[in-house]
């Protein structure tokens, strides 16, 4: 079994196997990509969140600077994401 298998199964693994840190700097450059990206690059930016995630919710588009501090994303343990918007149910 290799150490990513056992990395999902919950069993013992070493974090720094080869396969398990060539994925997280894969993640990492794609992370920093989309940290790049300009709020008006949406298209570009729901590229990089479809390679980053197994499955994304709706993405919505910056509104204006007073909508920004109400809407937060959240990740549930199957690495996906939702946006939570005011006013929408879940």
């Amino acid at each position: 079994m290799s150490m990513k298998d056992k990395l999902h199964t919950g069993e013992l693994y070493l974090p720094d196997d080869e396969e398990i840190m060539n994925e997280q700097s894969a993640c990492m450059e794609l992370l920093y990509d989309f940290n790049a990206t300009r709020p008006s690059e949406t298209e570009k930016r729901t590229e990089l969140l479809k390679k980053m995630f197994a499955e994304i919710g709706e993405v919505c588009g910056e509104r204006s600077a007073s909508c920004n501090p109400c809407r937060k994303a959240w990740l549930n343990p199957r690495k996906s994401v939702r946006a939570i918007v005011p006013g929408r149910p879940m």
